[in-house]
Formats: C-alpha cells, sequence, structure tokens
C-alpha cells in the first residue's frame, strides 16, 4: 500500500510539472542562468514523513565560464496564487546540494526533498514557496545571476483531525470527493470551515474553474481529472458564512450534473473558494465521478 501511495505520488508530480511546462512557467531563466522546473504542484504531499520528490532540480549554466550556484528556499513575499498561503518553515523544502559548481554549457541535477511534521494540523494545507537559485559573484563582480521558481505545496486532506487546521483559515478535508454522481441527479458533500483568527469573519463561498495560461499561473488540476462545464454545477448551501473567532462550522454543497453529460478522463473537478471580506483565503478541491 505504501509503495502505490508513493508512485500516484511521483506520478501526481510528474503530471502536474508537464502541466505546467506546458502552461505555464515550466522553466526560469536569469543572466547565464535557466532552472527547471520553474513552477510546479505537489498534491497529496504526505505529513510526518521525509519524502524524495524523485524529480530533479535541472540548473543550467549559460554563461561561458564555470560558476558556483547556491541554492536555499524561501517564504514568498507576495502570495500570487489565491488560497495558496506561505509555508511555515521552507526548511521543510530541501535538497541534497545546497552549493553546485558548473562549467560553461553545463548543467547539474539536484535531488529535492519534503519533510513536513508529524502533526496533524498541518493535513489539509496548501502552501507557497520559493526555490531560490543564486550564482556567487565572482571578485570585481557586482550582480549575481538569480532565479526564483515558486512551487506549490497540499498536503495530504484529511477530514477527521484531531486538531484545528494550522493557519488563521482552516478547512477540512482540503479535497472532497463524490464518488458516485448520476448524471441528472443531485448529490450533497460537506466540509468544515475553522475560523483560526482573533476576528470575527464573513466568508464567501463560491465555485471556481482556473483557467492557468502562459503569463498566469492558476491552481492546477488533479491528474486524470477535468474542469467540470460549469461553476453552477456546485452550488453552496451557504453562499456567506459568519463565524466569530474560534468558531468552525460545516457547510454543504449540492452538485448537479445535467442529464447526458460525460467526461473525457476519470471525472470531473471544481474548487471552491471560501474567501473572508479580509485576509485568508483558501480553496477545497472537489472530485466527481460520475456514474457511467
Amino acid at each position: 500500500m505504501k509503495t502505490d501511495a508513493l508512485r500516484l505520488h511521483r506520478l501526481c508530480l510528474l503530471a502536474l510539472i508537464l502541466f505546467f511546462m506546458f502552461t505555464g512557467p515550466g522553466i526560469a531563466y536569469g543572466a547565464g542562468l535557466k532552472v527547471s522546473p520553474g513552477a510546479f504542484s505537489l498534491q497529496n504531499a504526505r505529513v510526518g514523513e521525509d519524502v524524495d520528490l524523485d524529480i530533479d532540480l535541472v540548473i543550467t549554466n549559460k554563461g561561458d565560464e564555470e560558476r558556483v550556484f547556491v541554492i536555499s528556499t524561501t517564504k514568498p513575499q507576495k502570495i500570487k496564487i489565491k488560497g495558496y498561503t506561505e509555508i511555515p518553515d521552507p526548511s521543510w523544502f530541501y535538497f541534497d546540494k545546497n552549493r553546485v559548481k558548473i562549467g560553461p554549457g553545463q548543467e547539474a541535477k539536484v535531488a529535492m526533498h519534503l519533510k513536513v511534521p508529524d502533526k496533524a494540523k498541518y493535513y489539509n494545507q496548501h502552501w507557497l514557496l520559493y526555490a531560490q537559485i543564486r550564482g556567487e559573484a565572482k571578485k570585481g563582480e557586482t550582480f549575481e545571476a538569480a532565479v526564483a521558481p515558486n512551487y506549490m505545496i497540499e498536503t495530504q486532506a484529511k477530514a477527521d483531525i484531531e486538531t484545528r487546521p494550522h493557519g488563521e483559515l482552516g478547512l477540512a478535508p482540503s479535497t472532497v470527493k463524490a464518488t458516485v454522481v448520476v448524471p441528472g441527479t443531485e448529490e450533497k458533500v460537506n466540509f468544515k470551515i475553522y475560523n483560526n483568527d482573533d476576528k470575527k469573519h464573513v466568508y464567501a463561498v463560491y465555485s471556481y474553474i482556473p483557467k492557468a495560461t502562459k503569463a498566469k499561473q492558476d491552481i492546477s488540476g488533479t491528474p486524470g481529472y477535468e474542469w467540470i462545464g460549469d461553476e453552477d454545477w456546485l452550488k453552496p448551501a451557504t453562499r456567506a458564512l459568519t463565524l466569530n473567532p474560534g468558531q468552525a462550522k460545516e457547510v454543504s454543497l449540492d452538485i448537479f450534473i445535467p442529464k447526458g453529460e460525460k467526461c473525457k478522463d476519470k471525472g470531473w473537478e471544481s474548487i471552491i473558494y471560501v474567501e473572508p471580506e479580509k485576509g485568508q483565503t483558501g480553496f477545497v478541491r472537489i472530485l466527481i465521478e460520475p456514474l457511467k
């Protein structure tokens, strides 16, 4: 079972890296420097395990001299993809080397790892971090070649967690599976919203279909699923929810797939955003597997 889960994890990561390479910033460039992948989304990241992602960071020296490159991770200064938050500790994502020497026109491969602490609050998380690849300045130089690929980390979804999810807004589970949905009939699914902030919030709850382009990153799809045909196929029972500090409440969704609709892949997927009037926004993935 553990081996199967690892294979699924690697498949998801590879598919999502390829997704970004063809529809978004899959390669990052700096002066005399190329880095791949320039972006990726890792879903179902296991909590409490030291995971070799089985995907290499590839650094290419585009210059005409041998250079030393330093590799590190950092929190983002600004969140550009709605629904993600900064990773609590960027050192959880690490490399097997932090410094590599690369000849002109040559490349080096560096293994990537992730180790999220074994704490229940770290399930159901959507995090963003940056990898920094910087060329060491030589004597007399004032400019360092540098790039900063961004990586999205989504930890395992879990409904029955023993504590409140991490962050000022908590959602559990972060992925909801509607396993048998008959087109032409209505089904209901549920998830829970936690206000972990010290302020009262009014949350807007709404369906969303991501639209990634080469110029703009967005939430990536789950391998084997396609985006639903219409946002109105998913309707939150409550579109505005007020929660006091420390309060939590379950929200239900009505799923209605029109009769006769068919999908090419395993099923449909939609995003449900939970957005306060001010503060942290989160999202839940809804995976729909229609009865054929």
